[in-house]
């Protein structure tokens, strides 16, 4: 197998092939460029042998720069952890302090947040490399370390999965084979590189030897779809809420000849929305692969092949391959056993020293059960069961009720012994009588709060603490 890293050994990959068409700096890279951009970059991290393996962090956003970093430190041999371009000053200066990183790259505009000893522009002016004064030669980092990711998307906890070269190399290939990928590929940029979901396209494009097209602009700007058309985009990755602005926005309708692909993962979809694109996909002649994952396999675990859509359309699917999935017969945790099994968890910079913990083995925290044909369906989360007034409820069961309804999306958490919904629906008040009766619950125990839109974290999934912090 070889790495994406090192793509100038994949038969797939033409030294004047396109890799990453930058839309915001208005630049192409072919892969032979890349590969020097890497070469140049390496330079600057470790400027003189032999060197030492270091942690680096990279303050990311949809440009060429934060890619070539990300692989600069890849091959040579580095630790690096991806993080936001936009956190704040009060954000990142924990994370500094957690894991005292030797170097970082950044947006120009970014670095005047950091304790830097000298700041080097590179590649593109808009960016540069900091040193920091952090950097300790007793500090130790295990060899297998390769990335830093956060583990909810949230930007104010230090915990991080630690994933190592063998967990990227490999599901990045596992990807690249169960979807197919070839050369001629085009994704956008639809997700950022600090997500789990979106760092997969990336890697498993470059495995693949693709281009990747690259922009910032969100999905709802005009700019966004110009590019979509302009480069011969051939495929979108999305959450839950983007496939929700894509049907408002009538994606069926808009002229995009070279669209091929569409792609879920990051939390369950709505069953009316999945069945929307699932149905609008299979007319028009794309195909639509519904995936599950966590960062902490780096990321994907499931999928649903097209073809057993809509029939399955609600299910996870089956294992990727080279993957096993099975349920505990005690307390029916999905568990996933592979090669991309992260190293484990990481919460200060000691911890980057830690051995793999895990063995190839996860434990999901996600219900679930399989049905006659081995697909495998989730029913919540361990962590997402409450009681009240006796009554052990799973509320991601109770959500998926209500949206059956005809509230969706719905929020649902538990709050000392009271059960808080949010909704944009505003007939939800009139629908509690009808829940408390269905669930056995006195009335006075369900809160309803109408909100403009559910607020989500950097992964694209509901901010439960938020509203819990908002509401409760």
């Amino acid at each position: 197998m070889t790495e994406f890293w090192h793509f100038e050994s994949n038969p797939a990959v033409r030294d004047a092939s396109p890799a990453l068409i930058d839309t915001s700096l208005d630049v192409t890279i072919c892969y032979k460029d890349l590969r020097h951009a890497c070469q140049s970059i390496s330079s600057l991290i470790s400027p003189t042998a032999p060197r030492k393996k270091t942690l680096g962090f990279i303050l990311c956003r949809n440009q060429w720069p934060a890619v070539a970093g990300y692989l600069a430190a890849l091959r040579s041999g580095h630790a690096v952890c991806l993080l936001p371009d936009n956190l704040s000053e009060a954000q990142l200066t924990p994370l500094l302090q957690a894991y005292q990183p030797t170097w970082i790259i950044a947006p120009a505009s970014n670095i005047a947040a950091v304790s830097a000893l000298d700041v080097t522009p590179f590649l593109h002016q808009s960016w540069s490399l900091a040193k920091t004064p952090f950097f300790d030669d007793t500090d130790e980092i295990n060899q297998d370390l390769a990335l830093l990711l956060s583990t909810s998307g949230s930007t104010g906890s230090s915990k991080m999965v630690r994933l190592s070269f063998t967990n990227l190399a490999v599901n990045a290939q596992q990807i690249a084979n169960y979807l197919g990928l070839t050369a001629q590929e085009r994704p956008v940029t639809s997700l950022s590189m600090p997500y789990s979901y979106g760092l997969s396209v990336v890697n498993s494009h470059l495995a693949a030897g693709a281009a990747l097209v690259m922009t910032d602009s969100g999905i709802t700007s005009p700019d966004f779809w110009n590019i979509m058309k302009s480069k011969r985009v051939t495929s979108i990755a999305g959450v839950p809420f983007l496939y929700q602005t894509l049907q408002r926005l009538k994606l069926e309708d808009m002229d995009l000849p070279d669209l091929k692909t569409l792609t879920q993962a990051g939390g369950r979809m709505p069953q009316p929305l999945l069945v929307h694109f699932v149905t609008m996909a299979q007319r028009k002649g794309w195909r639509f692969f519904a995936m599950y994952g966590q960062t902490e396999a780096a990321p994907r675990i499931a999928y649903v092949p097209p073809e057993r859509m809509p029939e399955k359309a609600g299910s996870i699917g089956i294992a990727i391959p080279g993957g096993k999935l099975s349920i505990d017969i005690e307390s029916n945790e999905l568990i996933y056993e592979g090669a991309n099994v992260m190293m484990g968890y990481a919460q200060s910079r000691a911890d980057l020293a830690r051995p793999n913990e895990l063995n190839g083995v996860l434990r999901t925290g996600d219900l679930a059960r399989q049905d006659n044909d081995g697909f495998f369906w989730i029913t919540g989360r361990l962590t997402r069961l409450a009681k009240v007034v006796g009554y052990r409820l799973n509320l991601d069961e109770l959500e998926k009720e209500i949206e059956r309804a005809g509230i969706s999306p719905v929020a649902l958490w538990e709050n000392d012994g009271t059960l808080h919904f949010a909704t944009s629906h505003q007939q939800l008040n009139d629908r509690l009588p009808e829940f408390a009766r269905s669930w056995r619950l006195p009335l006075h125990l369900l809160i309803s709060h109408v909100v403009d839109t559910l607020p989500n974290n950097i992964n694209g999934k509901v901010d439960y603490i938020l509203l819990r912090d908002i509401y409760s």
